[in-house]
């Protein structure tokens, strides 16, 4: 009995320990656009897990994490990883009114809703995506907020 108990504490702690970052990352970027954590723990999760070489042996998932928790409190370094979640959602829903809904949510949280080239490149280190067609898509959204 007391075996199952040590092993239930074990593998809590195994969990707490692994999924660290991921949370307080999703805590960090729900909290700054006042929506479900779980909704950017989705987002975080779909992410590509292999390491860049510029990014040493870490993957490029805990690299954003690790990047969310270090901009904490300073909302300009913050925005381009905030907008990767956002393009994640309208990605997963481009529907006009998602993609308005969204637009107006960073808004009222004072980000930027425009996506420039540098908020595409960032996306581009995380996410798989086609360069040519997510360029086109990106010109389509601004040209909807212009």
């Amino acid at each position: 009995m007391i075996w199952i108990l040590i092993a239930i504490i074990a593998a809590y702690l195994i969990y707490h320990f692994l999924s660290g970052d991921i949370r307080k990352a999703s805590k960090v970027i729900a909290y700054s656009l006042n929506v479900k954590p779980t909704m950017v723990v989705e987002c975080i999760g779909s992410m590509r897990t292999d390491p860049s070489p510029a990014l040493g042996k870490s993957s490029r998932q805990q690299y954003y994490c690790s990047s969310v928790i270090r901009a904490h409190g300073n909302l300009e370094e913050l925005g381009s990883l905030v907008k990767v979640f956002y393009i994640c959602q309208i990605l997963k829903n481009p529907h006009d009114e998602n993609v308005l809904w969204w637009a107006n949510r960073l808004k009222d949280c004072g980000f930027d809703s425009q996506i420039t080239a540098l908020d595409r490149q960032t996306f581009e280190m995380f996410f798989e995506v086609e360069h040519s067609a997510f360029k086109d898509f990106t010109n389509e959204h601004n040209k909807m907020f212009i």
